[in-house]
């Protein structure tokens, strides 16, 4: 019974450790999640990905991931990034990260409030760049 408890912390020793870096599918070029450092609040969610006009965007998590799986509101934020006024500004959508491995985190989005003209009635399925609503597994790129 006392070897129970040895596993246990490891394997959440692990997956604490996984989370945080700058995430990417190999196979889409153009995006990526940033799960910062925890400083003892939690993993802040940076998602960078680009509009149907090639224009790029950075939503931001409402809500630091303290455990996962973590479900966050997703931000398209107003304002500058360093000083002066900022506002998150309203929900575009939601994003759930699930810790895979090590290396690897599965995102399950819903952005149909950032893309409305398109989204609307959209149906799970796709990748973010031509779907509203979708999975994916991402691979770290960097820690």
């Amino acid at each position: 019974m006392r070897f129970l408890p040895f596993v246990v912390f490891l394997f959440s020793s692990t997956l604490a450790v996984a989370a945080p870096g700058l995430y990417h599918n190999p196979d889409r070029d153009g995006h990526g999640l940033l799960l910062t450092a925890d400083t003892g609040f939690g993993n802040a969610v940076i998602w960078y990905l680009y509009r149907r006009d090639r224009s790029s965007a950075v939503l931001i998590g409402a809500d630091n991931c303290t455990e996962y799986p973590c479900v966050t509101a997703l931000h398209e934020p107003r304002g500058p990034w360093m000083g002066g006024d900022f506002d998150l500004g309203d929900p575009v959508g939601s994003v759930e990260i699930t810790l895979l491995s090590e290396n690897t985190i599965k995102v399950s989005y819903d952005l149909r409030a950032f893309d409305p003209e398109k989204c609307i009635g959209v149906t799970p399925g796709g990748v973010i760049f031509n779907e509203c609503v979708g999975n994916q597994v991402l691979e770290v790129l960097a820690r």
